[in-house]
């Protein structure tokens, strides 16, 4: 099956089997054939709000998503994709927060002294996260006349995104704030029942000029925000446990591991954070820059060369990181995330076609 390289992050797919089953990282469709993805994938991530050395309630955050795409090979190692990322939705909520109260002594806000917020604010937000369209390539492949005895995937996309309808602006919608550019290589080898690979990503994000809208509701000022850059490394291997090459069906399993860099990002204040003063949100914030380090594992099936699917889960650390940078707020250590996901892939094929 095969991988779409959408934010978030991002989207793993399955293909076809063959008599040398490269990863499904590096697949493409045969020439002039197509894949189509549908997956359902879902987040759980939660960090502790630690200011000094106390915690002052947490963040959790729930989505699920509903993912689109579409890989059609124009030539053969030449595919253009098309991917449409959808939130269906997402909730951002504060269990046990407290209220931010002014300290003069820093000039700044403070949980420190706040009480407790018999209410704690919650943001509910969904829909499309922009369209990805991109070109997808295989220079050299292990099943080519005179391949080399490895597999390749080069990717490049780019995200146009619907300003008018993000997670700071009236609505809350989806959408990140500006452009979007992803640069995707993947490399497999076969090597018996077992397949290593090696992916990397690379997520360059421009900014947007943001309508916003303020915690309690009202409009905001418009500001111009970015999401950070991400850059992902990642390996594994699939150990194929059963196959029918004659009829394009497997079974195997995905172990894998997988190392992020979550660049500085522009936000607008409140979205993150509960109870910010009310002069942060007249202006864009930063949230700092953090790693992640994580893994799982994940089913990959082939029931023919029509249909596939893919079930996995992944579990991620993220080092700590300050929230907005006008409060001295970080999440704590044991901020963590759960992904799990599902992967359908319909294929189109002419009869007679062995992938």
């Amino acid at each position: 099956m095969r991988r779409l390289l959408l934010p978030t992050s991002l989207a793993l797919l399955a293909g076809p089997a063959r008599h040398a089953v490269a990863a499904e990282v590096t697949d493409l469709p045969p020439n002039l054939r197509a894949d189509l993805h549908v997956a359902y994938g879902g987040l759980f991530d939660q960090a502790g709000l630690e200011e000094g050395d106390r915690t002052f309630g947490a963040r959790d955050l729930v989505r699920h998503d509903v993912d689109l795409g579409l890989d059609f090979a124009v030539y053969t190692g030449l595919a253009v994709t098309i991917g449409v990322p959808i939130t269906a939705s997402q909730l951002i909520r504060f269990p046990a927060a407290r209220e931010m109260l002014y300290e003069p002594a820093s000039d700044t806000g403070s949980y420190q002294n706040g009480p407790a917020i018999d209410d704690p604010p919650e943001i509910r937000s969904g829909g499309s996260r922009g369209v990805w369209l991109g070109l997808a390539a295989a220079p050299f492949r292990e099943d080519y006349a005179r391949g080399l005895p490895l597999t390749s995937r080069l990717d490049l996309a780019f995200r146009i995104p619907l300003a008018g309808a993000t997670l700071y602006g009236p609505g809350r919608g989806a959408s990140p704030p500006g452009v979007g550019v992803r640069l995707g290589a993947a490399f497999s080898v076969v090597r018996g029942p077992a397949n290593p690979y090696l992916r990397l990503a690379f997520t360059a994000e421009l900014p947007g000029d943001i309508e916003t809208v303020k915690p309690d509701g009202s409009t905001g000022p418009t500001l111009t925000l970015r999401d950070g850059h991400a850059l992902d490394v990642g390996g594994g291997a699939e150990l194929v446990v059963w196959q029918d090459p004659d009829q394009a069906r497997r079974v195997a399993f995905d172990l894998h591991l997988g190392l992020g860099y979550r660049g500085p990002a522009d936000t607008a204040s409140g979205v993150f954070l509960p109870s910010v003063l009310e002069r942060s949100t007249e202006v864009a914030v930063t949230r700092s820059e953090y790693l992640q380090l994580g893994g799982g594992l994940a089913l990959d099936v082939e029931t023919g060369r029509y249909l596939g699917f893919r079930l996995g889960a992944d579990g991620w650390y993220h080092t700590p990181y300050r929230i907005e940078h006008p409060y001295a707020v970080r999440t704590d250590p044991q901020s963590f995330s759960v992904t799990w996901r599902l992967d359908l892939v319909g294929r189109i094929r002419l009869k007679g076609d062995r992938t």
